[in-house]
């Protein structure tokens, strides 16, 4: 019976601290990379957060490379010559979602997950995020 007691403590504890800490596999620096969708018309979609600039000559486009920094109430991203600020976000650890606001608009990721844990892919209705976790 003691045992039982026991097993049950450790189980309750267990679960518990999980979903205290569920977004740990999110802390840290990442290096994000922007993927674009091609729409109806040759149009493009991609998110806010990334970075992009269209050449001199308006004949491509170029999407730059994100660095982005998670602890555990902040997010910052940042690009080359554009230092980020942190910004609060909360995260959903029943659907694995991770919201923020980035440039006074309002972001929602999906986290997908897979047997990397030095990869995630953040997914949300303007696109798609591909991060690689930095050592």
């Amino acid at each position: 019976m003691k045992s039982l007691k026991t097993i049950s403590f450790v189980l309750f504890f267990f679960v518990c601290s999980f979903g205290a800490n569920a977004q740990s596999h999110l802390i840290g620096k990442w290096t994000g990379n922007c993927f674009f969708e091609r729409k109806e018309n040759g149009n493009l979609s991609f998110c806010g957060t990334c970075k992009t600039s269209i050449t001199n000559d308006k004949k491509s486009l170029n999407i730059e490379e994100l660095e982005i920094v998670i602890d555990e109430k902040n997010i910052q991203i940042s690009s080359p010559g554009n230092t980020g600020v942190a910004t609060p976000y909360v995260f959903d650890s029943k659907i694995e979602t991770l919201s923020f606001t980035f440039d006074k608009v309002s972001y929602t990721y999906n986290v997908l997950r897979g047997t990397d844990s030095d990869l995630i892919i953040l997914k949300s209705s303007c696109g798609v995020l591909l991060l690689r976790k930095k050592g």
